[in-house]
């Protein structure tokens, strides 16, 4: 009986992390009536692909892990976690520590459905994150019972590296499904038009996203995926395996690149040159297997990719030079006028700048007046239903739609007031009115919330938050409701556009401080340092051969990779499990 409940967790594990990445399902979702309070008055919900199929995936292969895992241990009296350890004993407690943090920030938050779910924008709510100690505690399992089978003497150690090994097949689906989805995206169309049947509007242009909710998620997917594929090339001891394996690494590699996402981009690279260095200082040259097979199987790729990029009109060339420089779009024109602060006060707008102010003021027949900070009334001039502005403020235009004044500063995008009952009210592009716009704190030290694609703003803002969030969070996914919306100075200056909605802190870090505690984010942190600094010791306490050690060295080099890059990405149901099935799966080993 015991053999049949092993094989099932065995086979769920391997059919979770193969089958999740590709998941497109999908459902519409729509906004419960927590998330209706801030979310503009015209959207119902959202059409979702990436996010509720993984969600739902997740939790039933979670469950059924959780009872087979529950039986091995009641049943057979199976020890997942050694107390007789230190090392388990403190993942113990970091669990603890993150279960009873994400539990109680669930009772205790104010928007109990939000955090149930996680929201229509993340599906991933109290239920997911619970099940991911169950994903790690499971792989630990798998990959201890594998490393067991294959130890047992030195006959079927060497016969177990001799033969394709699990893992290698679920890497080598991983990185097929890869290669081919980004050929077709890349010749033929968007792999989620493809799949829906329909065209989509993307915000991500030219940025390959495949069947994850934004580049960023495919790229931190591949981070996870690469050093695994370099593993398998380095250890390949056939001609098969070689050449196999030479041409997914190089396959994976360009894949990362088409995402145009800057932090993968350097970061694939590095987990590259960490292998290199290992295969030439560490391996040395002459433990090497079939060294002239890679480098003519990797130039040869390098080749047909470059022959790939040409036939796709140069498309791999323009995102690997997106990617290396951060080529995104700026927030404002070469010339704008810069806006250190916006306030509305009935029938007048003060549009602060960095030397003077530009004010706009309804006069008692409702005209608008445009003055200066010292009142002097601007001689404003009318052309094609737009309002043209002297110096200083010749980079600024103004016009009329729909009952609502529009100012254009210069920016992205254009800010605009709803006039009634002789005032001025902010107005969302979809008509809907905004109460308050001002910034809600301190404007010091505001020359960096422009850096990384205006993280650096979100984040300052995401501090302050964090004051009430030291020992339980606010719930999962209710990250918008805490965060200061709708300033309008900052958000177009970190932004470029007001017509926004910033529901996460672009960060994993912060935004598990945010909705499940600071204890929390730090105990999550403490688990992962655990696990690394366990791997490293293994893999460094004796000098491996090829053919062994090295996959401690790719885990790892995957989990720092990773959690690098998640602190400038939210986590996802998209990707996040990969890290802790790769975590449970370092532990066990």
């Amino acid at each position: 009986m015991k053999k049949y409940i092993d094989m099932a967790v065995r086979r769920l594990v391997y059919i979770y992390i193969s089958i999740l990445p590709w998941i497109i399902f999908r459902k519409e979702l729509l906004f419960n009536t927590e998330e209706k309070k801030i979310m503009p008055v015209k959207t119902a919900g959202n059409t979702d692909y990436f996010l509720y199929g993984k969600a739902a995936f997740t939790i039933v292969v979670g469950i059924l892990l959780f009872i087979l895992l529950f039986v091995e241990i009641t049943v057979f009296h199976e020890k997942l976690l050694d107390f007789k350890t230190r090392r388990d004993r403190i993942l113990f407690g970091c669990m603890g520590i993150y279960i009873v943090c994400t539990v109680m920030s669930t009772i205790l938050a104010d928007y109990k459905k939000t955090a149930l779910s996680g929201g229509v924008n993340s599906c991933e709510g109290m239920w997911v994150l619970l099940l991911y100690p169950v994903l790690f505690l499971a792989a630990k399992f798998v990959f201890e019972m594998d490393r067991h089978k294959e130890s047992k003497n030195l006959k079927q150690q060497q016969a177990a590296a001799e033969k394709w090994s699990s893992l290698e097949w679920i890497v080598l689906i991983q990185a097929v499904i890869l290669w081919v989805l980004s050929v077709i995206e890349l010749l033929y169309q968007p792999v989620v038009q493809l799949a829906t049947g329909h065209e989509t509007q993307s915000p991500y242009v030219n940025m390959i996203s495949l069947s994850f909710p934004s580049p960023a998620y495919c790229a931190g997917y591949i981070v996870l995926l690469a050093p695994f594929c370099m593993y398998f090339m380095v250890k390949a001891d056939s001609l098969l395996r070689s050449v196999m394996w030479s041409v997914l690494t190089v396959t994976t590699v360009t894949a990362c690149f088409l995402t145009r996402a800057t932090a993968g981009f350097y970061l694939v690279i590095a987990e590259g040159v960490g292998f290199a260095v290992y295969a030439v200082v560490w391996c040395k040259p002459q433990t090497w297997k079939m060294p002239a097979v890679k480098a003519v199987s990797v130039a040869a790729v390098i080749g047909v990719v470059l022959l790939t990029n040409m036939a796709a009109g140069g498309k791999i060339g323009s995102a690997v030079a997106a990617s290396a420089v951060n080529g995104t779009t700026p927030v404002h024109k070469s010339e704008y006028y810069k806006v250190k602060e916006i306030q509305v006060q009935d029938n007048t707008v003060t549009i602060t700048g960095e030397e003077n102010a530009l004010i706009c003021r309804l006069n008692e027949q409702q005209n608008i007046i445009f003055t200066d900070e010292n009142r002097n009334v601007l001689d404003v001039s009318s052309e094609n239903n737009s309002i043209y502005f002297p110096e200083p403020y010749e980079t600024v235009s103004a016009g009329f739609e729909n009952n609502a004044l529009w100012l254009d500063l210069g920016y992205k995008g254009r800010i605009r007031f709803y006039i009634a009952g002789g005032k001025f009210y902010p107005m969302a592009a979809d008509g809907s009115l905004i109460r308050d716009i001002s910034s809600g704190m301190s404007k010091e030290n505001t020359r960096f919330d422009s850096i990384i694609t205006g993280r650096g703003y979100i984040w300052r803002k995401t501090v302050p938050v964090l004051k009430n969030t030291v020992l339980f969070g606010h719930g999962a996914g209710t990250f918008a409701f805490y965060f200061k919306q709708f300033d309008y100075a900052g958000l177009l200056n970190s932004q470029g556009e007001v017509d926004l909605m910033i529901d996460r802190p672009h960060s994993w870090y912060l935004q598990m401080a945010c909705s499940q505690g600071i204890f929390c984010m730090m105990a999550v942190v403490a688990l992962i340092a655990m696990v690394c600094v366990s791997g490293i010791k293994r893999f460094t306490s004796k000098k491996p051969e090829l053919k062994k050690g090295a996959i401690d060295m790719a885990a790892v080099t995957a989990i720092i990779a990773f959690c690098i890059f998640e602190g400038i990405t939210d986590g996802s149901v998209s990707v996040n499990p990969l890290l802790w099935v790769v975590l449970g799966g370092l532990t066990g080993r």
